[in-house]
């Protein structure tokens, strides 16, 4: 479970720099050698856990002005503002792919 929490931790850094999916995947295998299966894994169960979140994120990639804890979350990343690691905690949920039904 802590490679899990890796690369949850590692797709919250790439959020950080506004990165969409497609994106924090080839970061991910380039710079941290994570298999894109992976990434893809662990991305795809936080929006299932966190629909809300990501709501407002795409909604702020794409340039929509975003309201509420979320946006403003958004907003204090663009400025480049260090962000503590529990403001990302309360919003995205710890994933264990051993409880998900395989496909």
């Amino acid at each position: 479970q802590s490679y899990i929490q890796l690369v949850h931790h590692l797709i919250e850094k790439c959020m950080l720099y506004h990165m969409g999916r497609d994106e924090c995947i080839k970061a991910l295998a380039q710079y941290a050698l994570v298999q894109p299966i992976v990434t893809v894994t662990v991305w795809k169960e936080l929006e299932k856990a966190n629909k809300e979140f990501f709501i407002s994120y795409f909604k702020y990639r794409t340039g929509r002005q975003t309201e509420g804890p979320v946006g403003k979350l958004c907003h204090k990343s663009a400025n480049t503002v260090k962000l503590p690691r529990r403001h990302f905690a309360a919003k995205l949920s710890v994933v264990d792919l051993r409880s998900s039904p395989s496909h």
